[in-house]
């Protein structure tokens, strides 16, 4: 099966960007399985020899972009939405930020377009919220793809901790916790915002181990992207306190409470290596293309049979 992962309902720069590790992970995980996949900036397949699917990315809004989707929906393009927000009565990710809440509000018009609906937040109150459209829907973990494995753990660095991705601006949550780290005396390298992946790497590197830092109070899930991105990549990873951290929680490395959040972390840094080793083990044995994408897949009901149907 063909798989064409879309970018029509995103803009270039940090809005893909921030996304890119999701799909390549879903992607290498298809690849493993024996699909194929590509990548395109705004055009869906409506008919080939194969039997095709369409992959599109939650963030839709109304405007001309989303009424291209509509039409090709419309002409027989089949299409599958990679949900990677939790829905909460005040708007995705409890309503922080104002555009998750308008996100949310439209989602009902996206789902109408969907053949199928694959949550990256687990939970009960997350799948009945999605399978409210009337759907198939399942949860879809990030897992272990084999031709994503980098490296394995090096142990020359420059940085003791590293953590990346969205902002961590003076008074904010990150950053009240990254002063936590630097007053201890173990400095965190912070890569804020979504540059390029290359830029990110680079820099991510250079650390012993990355840390999982929620950004805000209410936030509840833990970036399954990130660990995945990082164990990929020979890190390990110690995480604050989720209650959203299905499976992951018997991954990674998680503390107790967020008072001991300093504490766990300096213990993963002095063992970084055998710390990552057993993650690593984990993650290829709980977290593999079947148990991950595989399953998603066969819950939905996408099997060839049906797509050529």
């Amino acid at each position: 099966m063909h798989f064409r992962f879309c970018w029509a309902n995103h803009e270039a720069g940090s809005s893909r960007r921030s996304l890119e590790d999701i799909v390549l992970i879903v992607a290498h995980q298809l690849m493993a399985l024996g699909h194929t996949w590509d990548i395109s900036d705004d055009e869906l397949i409506v008919e080939a020899p194969e039997p095709v699917v369409n992959i599109l990315v939650e963030g839709f809004e109304d405007g001309p972009c989303f009424a291209d989707i509509e039409r090709l929906h419309d002409a027989g393009a089949r299409i599958g939405i990679l949900a990677t927000e939790q829905p909460t009565p005040l708007g995705f990710n409890w309503g922080a930020d104002p555009l998750m809440v308008k996100r949310q509000a439209f989602f009902h018009r996206a789902a109408a377009l969907a053949d199928w609906i694959m949550p990256l937040v687990p939970g009960d109150e997350v799948l009945a919220w999605y399978a409210q459209f009337g759907k198939p829907v399942a949860y879809l973990p990030l897992g272990f793809a084999p031709t994503l494995l980098v490296k394995p753990y090096a142990g020359k660095k420059r940085w003791h901790f590293g953590t990346y991705g969205g902002a961590v601006d003076k008074g904010n949550r990150r950053h009240a916790v990254v002063k936590r780290f630097a007053a201890a005396g173990y400095p965190v390298r912070v890569v804020g915002g979504f540059p390029e992946r290359a830029v990110r790497d680079a820099e991510m590197d250079q650390c012993h181990a990355i840390l999982q830092i929620r950004p805000n109070d209410d936030a509840e899930l833990v970036s399954s992207c990130r660990i995945a991105t990082m164990l990929h990549r020979g890190l390990p990873v110690v995480a604050e306190p989720h209650k959203l951290a299905q499976g992951y929680d018997e991954l990674i490395t998680f503390a107790p409470t967020e008072a001991d959040f300093v504490r766990t972390a300096i213990l993963v840094r002095a063992t970084a290596r055998g710390t990552y080793e057993a993650q690593l083990q984990r993650f290829q044995r709980r977290f593999s293309p079947q148990a991950c994408i595989g399953r998603a897949l066969e819950q939905v009901g996408l099997v060839g049979e049906r797509i050529a149907a």
